[in-house]
């Protein structure tokens, strides 16, 4: 019998495991970025700029610079 039909017998399921770099973050640098993003949306709110959202990872497919 292989592992694989043993595994189906003993109700084994394989979940994917999900890491949290949270640990690992700097908190200084985030808070700081933090409130440079907090002072970019009170900018816009005022309506002295008009900020965009730019996807880096690439999973949208229509450009939101365009938008």
């Amino acid at each position: 019998m292989t592992v694989y039909g043993d595994c189906l017998k003993k109700n084994y399921r394989w979940k994917r495991t999900r890491t949290s770099h949270r640990k690992k973050q700097n908190l200084s640098l985030k808070a700081r970025k933090q409130a440079d993003l907090d002072t970019l949306k009170m900018a816009q709110q005022e309506g002295l700029i008009e900020l965009k959202y730019l996807d880096e990872a690439g999973f949208c497919l229509v450009e939101s610079s365009q938008l």
